[in-house]
């Protein structure tokens, strides 16, 4: 569940003498009649507070700082929390961020986990949390005005974290075991990769611990706007699967769909910049530059290819015009129509991009393709 596109406050906070007042206001013709009910409810709700800032505690590192950093070509943040390594991070579920500062400290809004990180820290467990998000008004706006100087961009701003004091609280919302699937097929659009990313890294660590896991082909279809983007998702976040020594025994193919202006007048005048290729990537990594009228839309045959097991290889392409799912969906589902094989389809994007995910998965289940289940994740809150 992608909560992260809007920019609206997630808690009304009121204190024990507003909520006497409201009651003393609003039932005192009552002669105290309904009383007990209201101060029963005050109760609930005092002690939901309780544990809910407990729990916050208790997770938190609190001496320990966040780092941010603003990404300007993308109007991106992005942020790592550090926490207490009691909770097991899970893909696609939800936290509320607080920023410590400010007039606003109780503020809170809810952001999609897009990777993490264990390790040890000050003679503890601890697990780094990393959040993406778009600057709008408001809460994102205060967070970008913390990692900037007098309301400009720092220099290298996009290249070096700066401390910020931020909690979080959660996790909230559900996860998806797609370990159990043969294929899997990622339709995402926007900050919706943020889906698509944190289960990647719980199939990597699935395969880490079980040899035997039967997820053998990913795909990944991402629409995205911004070139900038793009990059930092693929130098950063899928950095450890360019790695051919990373413990995995299926192969990942990234199909990103560039879909602003200027992109595509790039393409069709066919002089595009493509996103650079780290050296250390072994020989099966590919890199193919394609606009529709050149190229057309790639195959996904040759993305899944029948009675073949694909190393552990990364295969990476960039389209400059908007993907056609209903094409998409259907190829995959097409190549997997064979005897022990079964598909997911996980979708996160603006509304009529899911409502399409939606209508190709529907009529593939028409077509008689019963091995496929369909996860839709919400892009708002």
């Amino acid at each position: 569940m992608v909560l992260q596109k809007w920019d609206k406050s997630a808690t009304v906070s009121c204190g024990a003498s507003d909520i006497g007042g409201w009651v003393s206001f609003h039932l005192e013709i009552f002669n105290g009649e309904y009383n007990p009910y209201i101060w029963t409810c005050t109760a609930v709700w005092a002690f939901d507070r309780v544990l809910r800032y407990g729990r916050i505690l208790a997770i938190n590192r609190v001496a320990t700082k966040s780092t941010g950093r603003y990404i300007e070509g993308a109007n991106l943040i992005k942020v790592t929390v550090p926490i207490r390594g009691i909770i097991r991070p899970q893909p696609g579920t939800y936290y509320y961020i607080y920023m410590m500062g400010g007039l606003k400290i109780w503020e809170c809004h809810p952001f999609t986990l897009s990777s993490w990180e264990s390790g040890a820290l000050n003679k503890g467990s601890s697990t780094q949390l990393t959040f993406m998000f778009r600057v709008f008004n408001g809460f994102t706006r205060r967070v970008h005005d913390r990692l900037t100087v007098d309301g400009q961009i720092e220099s290298d701003l996009e290249k070096f974290n700066k401390p910020i004091r931020l909690v979080i609280e959660g996790p909230y919302g559900h996860t998806h075991n797609l370990s159990g699937y043969t294929s899997v097929l990622f339709i995402v659009g926007g900050l919706g990769v943020t889906v698509a990313l944190s289960h990647l890294q719980s199939l990597l660590e699935s395969a880490a611990r079980n040899k035997n896991m039967r997820t053998r082909r990913i795909h990944v279809v991402w629409s995205v706007r911004e070139e900038r983007l793009l990059k930092e998702v693929y130098e950063q976040d899928l950095a450890q699967w360019q790695n051919p020594g990373t413990t995995r025994n299926f192969g990942l193919r990234l199909d990103a769909y560039l879909t602003n202006d200027t992109a595509v007048c790039s393409s069709q005048r066919r002089h595009i910049s493509p996103i650079p290729t780290p050296n250390n990537n072994s020989p099966a990594d590919k890199e193919m530059v394609s606009d529709e009228k050149v190229h057309g839309l790639s195959r996904t045959s040759d993305i899944l290819p029948n009675g073949t097991l694909p190393s552990a290889s990364f295969h990476k392409n960039i389209f400059h015009h908007r993907p056609r799912i209903h094409d998409i969906v259907y190829d995959v589902v097409e190549a997997c129509a064979m005897p022990q094989e079964n598909l997911a389809v996980v979708s996160c994007g603006p509304g009529a991009f899911s409502d399409d995910v939606r209508d190709a998965v529907a009529k593939a289940l028409g077509r008689g393709y019963n091995d496929l289940d369909f996860y839709p994740e919400t892009f708002t809150w």
